[in-house]
């Protein structure tokens, strides 16, 4: 495999984290409800890396790990979004009650 599959391979993997927010951003109203099924997925990625790691060799295992990871940042980047707003929130809960008390 030369260099310039192996930068390919790595720079298609690396999108995953933001084609996650885009599709975040596109679908916000179902990211409460698939937040299991996203924690599921991601689970599920880590255990077939782990898997692949002990039974393949050579190039099958790179693209399989790299696809692994690129559905991996796919669903890690909603939980990301849900828990950054999560915490906006609580945030903005606390300024107001801390206005209050003043």
């Amino acid at each position: 495999m030369n260099l310039l599959s192996l930068i390919l391979i790595i720079i298609i993997t690396l999108l995953g984290y933001p084609i996650g927010l885009l599709i975040a951003k596109l679908t916000e109203e179902e990211l409460k409800a698939g937040k299991k099924w996203f924690k599921l997925i991601i689970l599920a990625s880590i255990v077939v890396i782990l898997i692949s790691l002990v039974f393949l060799r050579g190039t099958s295992l790179l693209f399989l790990i790299c696809a692994m990871i690129f559905i991996l940042l796919i669903t890690l980047a909603p939980l990301v979004k849900l828990r950054k707003k999560k915490q906006r929130r609580k945030s903005k809960r606390i300024q107001k009650k801390k206005e209050k008390e003043r």
